[in-house]
């Protein structure tokens, strides 16, 4: 899976309970690896990714609704330094450069659709992992670019602050994928019912196997952006 997927330390640690306590003679193997890898060849179950970067011969689950992506600074960097007040400035202040998967830098999305603007910021520190990115934004090394999620805490107790705000970037939900030709392994369906009711989605019926491209009621499309276009996997196994 990206990482982003579980980026707090006891972001699913809730779901993965749960499922624990409901289904006790299922066992999960969890792997998370930032790098694009054949769940089939590597021997899963099923595997979640971007909901862009699940192949099209799979059958997709949407886990999450679609999420903004947005740039955050603490006090004392944005006192230093100054608030942005459009995306190209920016361009002059120090940022936490992102790397993604395939070992490239990850150009800053911000805006939507046609007004939609990619930055290629500089900054002192570049960093493949949102923990990293994030701590540095705390510690005042540059403003940092991640999900809303990650950062609650941090923005509620005045750690960080988002800004530009006005300019937050919709990025593809998270899905779950397995292949289309095999029947769903036991405990797939309910992992996928437990996990969406904690983001607040309904259950889907997860039943007879179809191509992804056959079942567009389960997932959001996103063909604009090239977010985390290498984005990685997330693995599991159910033995």
């Amino acid at each position: 899976m990206p990482p982003d997927f579980c980026p707090t330390p006891g972001a699913h640690s809730t779901a993965l309970r749960n499922f624990a306590e409901q289904y006790p003679g299922v066992h999960l193997d969890v792997c998370v690896d930032d790098r694009m890898i054949d769940i089939t060849a590597a021997g899963f179950d099923a595997g979640v990714r971007y909901e862009d970067r699940v192949p099209l011969d799979m059958v997709g689950v949407a886990l999450t609704a679609p999420e903004d992506w947005v740039v955050v600074g603490s006090p004392d960097l944005i006192e230093r330094v100054g608030r942005p007040s459009k995306p190209e400035d920016l361009l002059a202040l120090p940022c936490v450069e992102t790397r993604i998967g395939d070992n490239s830098h990850f150009d800053w999305e911000l805006g939507n659709g046609d007004e939609m603007i990619r930055l290629p910021v500089r900054g002192p520190v570049c960093a493949n992992e949102t923990e990293l990115a994030v701590g540095a934004a705390l510690e005042g090394a540059g403003f940092a670019y991640c999900l809303p999620r990650r950062i609650t805490d941090e923005v509620s107790m005045g750690m960080l602050d988002i800004v530009l705000p006005e300019w937050a970037s919709q990025g593809p939900s998270f899905m779950i994928y397995y292949p289309s030709r095999r029947q769903p392994p036991p405990g797939l369906r309910q992992l996928i019912d437990i996990i969406r009711a904690r983001e607040g989605l309904t259950p889907v019926q997860v039943g007879r196997a179809q191509p992804r491209n056959h079942i567009p009621r389960l997932f959001w499309r996103w063909r604009n952006s090239q977010r985390w276009s290498s984005g990685g996997t997330y693995g599991i196994r159910f033995q």
